[in-house]
């Protein structure tokens, strides 16, 4: 009696064990599109950030500069006519579309906090820079 009931004890702990070992293989990849997706909405959030300053300096005028510290996980970001770039080690591309001309000096290797300037120079016809 007693090994039967040893033996069924095993069995129910040996079934608990392969639903949970199910349960978590499926419940892992969701947890990393979570991050994957964690990530986007942080980047869109910089860029995003970037773009209201660059409006923004636009808006006061010639003369007017900022500094932005933000976060950024590894790739490049660069511009193309009027939207901000961010292309992921991966390939993966997220756009932001700016509502006043500008320019950015060159294509940015960027990883972790970095510092972008935003400057309107003197002359009025010159575009907003991004550096």
């Amino acid at each position: 009696m007693r090994g039967q009931v040893g033996t069924e004890t095993l069995m129910v702990i040996g079934l608990a064990v392969i639903l949970i070992m199910a349960v978590i293989y499926t419940v892992l990849p969701m947890v990393f599109d979570f991050t994957q997706y964690s990530e986007n909405s942080k980047i869109e959030t910089s860029l995003y950030k970037i773009q209201g300053t660059i409006e923004s300096v636009s808006a006061y005028g010639p003369g007017t500069s900022t500094d932005l510290m933000l976060y950024f996980p590894e790739g490049t970001i660069k511009s193309e006519e009027n939207m901000l770039i961010f292309v992921k080690n991966n390939g993966d591309s997220i756009l932001t579309p700016v509502g006043v001309s500008f320019e950015m000096s060159k294509i940015k290797t960027i990883n972790g906090v970095n510092k972008f300037s935003v400057t309107k120079p003197e002359n009025v016809d010159e575009p907003v820079s991004l550096n």
